[in-house]
């Protein structure tokens, strides 16, 4: 590969990389934790009143939804503090009861200590917070699954569309037994 291929392609990365970072700076800045506090609360209310993995159908392990995630990116969202953006989320703290082996990441910790999380979650980029943050502002976790639930729907309704209108039709078969087997419907 030539010098101004890879040059081009690491510009490209630094630019994305750049304008992602960016972004989440900007929600961490302008979305306080007093603005998203009530719908963190009822979202915590939510998630309580589920277990850690939901199950939909019994012993159909495609189905069963994993709350506990959602948990822990609530309880990141709520310990990030705007004062210090750019140094929260590349930490991303959340909070954890009972440090050590037997912890448990816990968002009504998080509340009750005032988002002072004391645990790091550094390994992993948590990109999806630059959609769920500004959510916040307006919704609470369940009706955040309906919305994402109704774009998953209208985007996938859009696919079809293009994939009739080009005359795609093995491709859209394809598309179709693909959703099935992924069990779709479980997905938002």
């Amino acid at each position: 590969m030539e010098i101004k291929k890879i040059l081009k392609y690491l510009l490209i990365f630094i630019v994305i990389l750049t304008v992602c970072l960016s972004i989440f700076v900007i929600t961490v800045k302008f979305i306080s934790k007093d603005k998203i506090e009530e719908n963190i609360k009822a979202s915590m209310q939510y998630l309580k009143s589920n277990t850690e993995i939901k199950e939909i159908k019994p012993k159909r392990y495609y189905s069963y939804l994993h709350v506990y995630a959602d948990e822990i990116l609530l309880n990141m969202i709520y310990c990030m503090d705007e004062n210090k953006p750019l140094e929260s989320v590349m930490i991303a703290n959340y909070y954890e009861k009972n440090l050590g082996k037997e912890g448990i990441p816990s968002l009504e910790g998080a509340i009750e200590n005032n988002g002072q999380g004391n645990q790091e979650y550094i390994r992993y980029w948590h990109g999806s917070m630059i959609i769920i943050r500004p959510l916040l502002l307006f919704f609470n976790i369940q009706q955040i699954y309906y919305i994402m639930a109704f774009i998953m729907i209208l985007l996938i309704l859009i696919l079809i569309g293009i994939l009739i209108k080009k005359k795609q039709i093995l491709l859209l078969i394809a598309t179709i037994i693909g959703y099935i087997m992924i069990a779709i419907n479980y997905v938002p």
